[in-house]
């Protein structure tokens, strides 16, 4: 995402916390993939859209805010 590519992850685990609306998120089968991957390639809109949204997304994924929310939740208790 930080490179300005469009990103295509599986919807499992931490990705869609990480990816959120920074890429497409698409089931674990093959078929999912290919088609979201070919949707990408053939829309040039839609392509540049999670480029855009990817770069914005990657700049919020610091260590700092890592830190700044972990220490959040430590002063909770």
């Amino acid at each position: 995402m930080a490179c300005g590519c469009a990103v295509v992850a599986i919807n499992v685990d931490s990705l869609p916390e990480v990816i959120k609306d920074g890429g497409l998120l698409v089931e674990n089968t093959e078929d999912a993939f290919y088609s979201a991957i070919k949707r990408l390639i053939e829309n040039k809109n839609l392509r540049e859209e999670y480029q855009k949204k990817g770069r914005e997304r990657a700049k919020k994924l610091t260590w700092e805010n890592v830190r700044r929310n972990i220490w959040n939740l430590i002063r909770k208790f």
